[in-house]
């Protein structure tokens, strides 16, 4: 995998030890967030709803702004029971899209980044921030750069990274959310959209 397309960093700790010290075994339920915004901003936060609304800030270009919207299409509009729109107010987003020209807010030389900036009840992120490094950006092919939305927009609805979770890391399954050096299709996989419609934390 380029170093362009490192993907966010979000670091998930997943270790669990019992009385006896005894790692326990990785649940079936991981690539989501079940522990939600409670337990601080070091794993993505399970979005509010299953109506996500996208603010694209002043940063955004225009193939940003195309690319953002072939993702929200191909991908999280094709989940049953979600849709996503675009405001123009960001008081009323769930998600602020923006093009990080000199990286700032993106740690070290990732591609992107997501983080909750607001924490609402029931453990949820009311609103958040995907930054994306222009120049890594401007370097990817169309294919890259749908991958590289699909992956942080994710982080965005509360899915992680497999393999933080102890999950295996197969691109086949879980597509754009893999934190694989492997080549892989730029949509949502099934284990994704399963937890999408499945979690209680979408009201």
């Amino acid at each position: 995998m380029k170093a362009l397309r490192k993907f966010s960093g979000v670091l998930i700790s997943t270790v669990l030890l019992a009385a006896t010290g005894v790692m326990a075994a990785p649940t079936v339920s991981a690539n989501f967030n079940e522990q939600g915004c409670a337990y601080g901003d070091a794993k993505p936060c399970p979005a509010n709803s299953r109506h996500h609304i996208f603010y694209y800030g002043d940063s955004m270009s225009s193939s940003a702004t195309y690319w953002t919207n072939a993702t929200r299409s191909d991908s999280y509009n094709n989940v049953p029971g979600w849709t996503t729109a675009r405001t123009e107010y960001h008081g009323s987003s769930d998600v602020h899209m923006m093009l990080s020209g000199n990286g700032d807010g993106i740690p070290g030389n990732l591609s992107g980044h997501y983080s909750c900036s607001e924490i609402g009840s029931g453990r949820v992120c009311d609103h958040g921030h995907v930054r994306i490094r222009s120049s890594a950006f401007d370097a990817l092919d169309g294919s890259e750069r749908q991958s590289l939305l699909c992956h942080e927009i994710g982080h965005s609805v509360g899915l992680t990274h497999p393999a933080d979770d102890g999950q295996v890391d197969n691109p086949s399954e879980f597509h754009c959310m893999t934190n694989s050096s492997a080549v892989y299709p730029p949509f949502l996989g099934t284990h994704n959209t399963g937890h999408m419609q499945d979690e209680s934390y979408y009201n």
